[in-house]
């Protein structure tokens, strides 16, 4: 009861209305004061302290908006140079400074000694190394008190490459006259209000909340039409996930789904540019750092329109494997800084294994060659060739493969023979996996091509079309295309700017 009465009497004394109703409500209303100041350096740096290898000033060759932006003057090798300005916020009360960046360089990496680095009293809270040419907006939380917040280019590299930053538009905002306050000693920054059966609140941390998925399972459910059901933004230049799944077992898992990740992006479907990192990482080598598993279809497809489809840095195990072509890449012997040689993979209709040797006649004109232990459990149908070097002499197989070896015979005391020996693979796996080598395609790929291009023909006779079709992606993409359209017609109530209504 004491509770309830500090609550009227907070209302009352801010001339806030409590409005009780039929069932179970509490009705808040208050007018929220948001103040913001904005430094444009309109012709001057207003205030700001500058130091360190050159001075700041204002210039008009940049500037996000108006005329005037503030430069920190060109940075050569291994200088710096900061600007910086204290912002005050009242008690009780989170601001947002929010400031408009651009840097540039003829040196286009950033790194941990490269670019612009943004600290409050002393502690790093923002960089960017990005030289985009365009400015880029930031935006940190400040808290109540005094904050030194200082903006420091760093060039750090030795090469003769020169630096220079610009910023505009630095604005605080802070909100005035909050109209609610609960403050129990729980609560926190990003700290959501939670109750339990018996309606006792108290303010839990969101990673609290959903550290336990057993105990409070996540559920997304809609009826969504062309929308994300979950749409994930992440606005640090350096690092940062847009999902991060912790998972003893399965991190993210789709069940009767056309697609579990899907895009129809103009640049990326999916994109990791991190230097250092991986896209699927398994910490446990035996693991798995991507698993797909399709009963119908592909695993994965993957189209690489004008370059690779796919890089693969390692070994890579495949049971069975078709190709229209294939290669090996290397380093030129003769010329590896420039050119790369390629030589292409040896076919046959058979699953074929060759061996070859030399072996030297003896004085009975004989050579006998040994093969390892797992020639014959592995092949069958042995053929053989012969090509005396030096010299010639009727050489012939005297005695086929048995017991591991073969001989040849017709030489001369010395004569170098070169062999060649192959046999068709017998394991197994083979005898349960034998190669078709005629077939036709199934009826719904009749008609269509698996390299159009190669017959004249067009994109829309290719089997890859053809998939699109039966996925249903070619109607999906005419349906994103055109609600895009529409979308971009449209401006949400966020990109109105539209004031929020403080209702409770």
């Amino acid at each position: 009861m004491k509770n309830v009465c500090t609550f009227l009497l907070l209302f009352l004394a801010i001339q806030f209305s409590l409005t009780a109703q039929d069932d179970p409500q509490l009705w808040v209303e208050g007018n929220v004061n948001q103040v913001s100041t904005t430094d444009s350096f309109e012709g001057s740096l207003d205030g700001y302290s500058t130091g360190g290898s050159s001075g700041w000033t204002f210039t008009t060759n940049q500037a996000s908006s108006g005329f005037y932006s503030a430069s920190s003057g060109i940075i050569s090798d291994n200088q710096s140079s900061y600007i910086e300005q204290a912002f005050t916020v009242p008690a009780n009360t989170v601001a947002t400074l929010s400031f408009d960046l651009l840097y540039t360089s003829n040196y286009s990496y950033g790194y941990t000694n490269l670019g612009v680095f943004v600290s409050v009293n002393g502690t790093n809270v923002e960089s960017s190394g990005s030289t985009s040419g365009a400015f880029e907006t930031f935006s940190i939380p400040l808290s109540s008190g005094n904050n030194l917040v200082r903006w420091t280019v760093i060039n750090g590299y030795s090469g003769g490459y020169d630096f220079e930053a610009f910023l505009d538009n630095v604005t605080l905002t802070y909100y005035e006259d909050i109209a609610v306050r609960i403050q129990d000693g729980t609560e926190g920054a990003g700290k959501v209000l939670t109750s339990d059966v018996l309606g006792n609140a108290t303010w839990q941390d969101l990673n609290n909340i959903f550290s336990n998925p057993a105990a409070i399972p996540l559920t997304l459910s809609a009826d969504l039409l062309y929308t994300y059901l979950l749409n994930v933004s992440n606005q640090q230049t350096f690092g940062g996930y847009g999902i991060n799944v912790d998972a003893s077992y399965i991190g993210i898992t789709s069940q009767n789904a056309a697609y579990t990740f899907y895009s129809t992006g103009s640049t990326y479907g999916y994109f990791s540019a991190g230097s250092g990192y991986t896209d699927f990482y398994s910490y446990y080598p035996d693991n798995y750092g991507f698993y797909s598993e399709g009963s119908y279809g592909y695993g994965v497809y993957v189209v690489g329109a004008a370059t690779q489809a796919g890089r693969f840095i390692g070994e890579l195990y495949a049971s069975t494997l078709s190709k229209g072509s294939g290669t090996f890449q290397i380093d030129h012997p003769l010329d590896p800084e420039n050119k790369y040689l390629y030589h292409s993979f040896v076919e046959s209709p058979d699953m074929m294994n060759i061996y070859n040797g030399n072996a030297i006649c003896n004085a009975n004109g004989e050579a006998i060659v040994t093969m390892p232990d797992y020639f014959e459990p592995l092949n069958k149908e042995f053929r053989y060739q012969l090509t005396c070097i030096g010299g010639y002499a009727n050489v012939y197989v005297k005695e086929e493969v048995a017991d591991g070896q073969f001989v040849i015979a017709g030489g001369t005391d010395g004569l170098k023979v070169s062999w060649q020996l192959t046999g068709i693979r017998q394991d197994a796996f083979a005898e349960a996996n034998r190669v078709e080598v005629e077939v036709d395609k199934p009826d719904h790929y009749k008609g269509f091509y698996l390299h159009p291009e190669a017959h004249d023909q067009p994109y829309e006779k290719s089997i890859q079309y053809k998939d699109e079709i039966l996925s249903g992606e070619i109607e999906q993409k005419k349906k994103d295309k055109e609600m895009l359209e529409k979308l971009n017609a449209e401006k949400s109530p966020a990109q109105l700017n539209l004031p929020t209504e403080n209702k409770r």
